[in-house]
């Protein structure tokens, strides 16, 4: 199912798949800036978001998250790694498949996109 956008703020969730799924949703809403708000400034660095998350989606009209599932967590609770399989729509393109991880951090304010691997 497509996941929308929820309303009001936009600082990540206490459950670390929640928000690879609020990611998907503002990226597939062009609500880019609040979408890299739930990167790690580590994330950010390396994969500068004008680039990584504006170009990118820029095009892209929906997202289906076909699948989603926290893989694991670490013992200490502040990381954890999320599964997502998810079809990609875009302006004028056949649909996409991906799937791969994401390693996700536990920060002051939520859970925050790490580092993805697809």
């Amino acid at each position: 199912p497509t996941i929308a956008p929820a309303p009001g703020a936009t600082a990540p969730t206490r459950d670390p798949a929640e928000t690879v799924a609020r990611f998907y949703s503002l990226v597939a809403a062009h609500r880019f800036d609040e979408a890299a708000a739930l990167w790690t400034s580590r994330m950010r660095r390396e994969y500068p978001p004008a680039g990584n998350i504006d170009g990118r989606f820029a095009k892209t009209t929906r997202i289906d998250i076909q699948a989603l599932d926290i893989r694991s967590q670490s013992l200490a609770g502040r990381s954890a790694v999320v599964y997502v399989d998810l079809i990609e729509y875009r302006e004028s393109e056949a649909p996409r498949r991906y799937r791969g991880t994401w390693d996700m951090v536990l920060s002051g304010s939520g859970w925050l996109m790490d580092e993805p691997h697809f």
